[in-house]
């Protein structure tokens, strides 16, 4: 219920710095070095830290009355829940900025100087988006029996 309101709040003045994330390398609040340095070998390599907003954010990216600025100015702060947040199927944002989104997700997930975490958040993004670099295909059935 507190999220609720705080994403009603958020919605009417949104302040993205809350949720801004440092994205490459040298930037990061714990370096991938640090996080590894803290892993059985068997542990999963955790995300990047979280500010403790994100799940408020999707909340309110959901009611605001018009997301695309919404979804827009937060790309500038965090490109991956940004992402996330168009990815819902209750926000509708146009087509010509999911396509800017996934293409900037791409980037991310490929940029060199990025983290790895920040990599594979923009990755994880771009699969609930849909990837532009892969063109939609039939389903298992229609593989394999051939028909369309």
């Amino acid at each position: 219920m507190q999220e609720y309101f705080a994403a009603r709040q958020f919605g009417c003045a949104p302040d993205f710095s809350l949720v801004a994330q440092g994205w490459r390398a040298d930037a990061v609040n714990q370096s991938l070095e640090q996080a590894l340095e803290r892993l059985a070998d068997a542990d999963p390599l955790p995300p990047l830290p979280a500010s403790g907003w994100e799940e408020t954010i999707l909340m309110a990216a959901a009611m605001a009355a018009d997301p695309d600025p919404f979804v827009s100015d937060l790309m500038v702060h965090h490109l991956a829940l940004a992402g996330r947040c168009a990815a819902q199927p209750d926000i509708a944002v146009s087509a010509a900025l999911k396509e800017r989104l996934r293409w900037a997700l791409v980037a991310r997930a490929r940029a060199p100087e990025a983290d790895l975490r920040a990599r594979i958040a923009a990755g994880l993004a771009l699969g609930e988006l849909g990837d532009p670099r892969f063109s939609a295909v039939g389903g298992l059935t229609e593989t394999i029996c051939g028909h369309r």
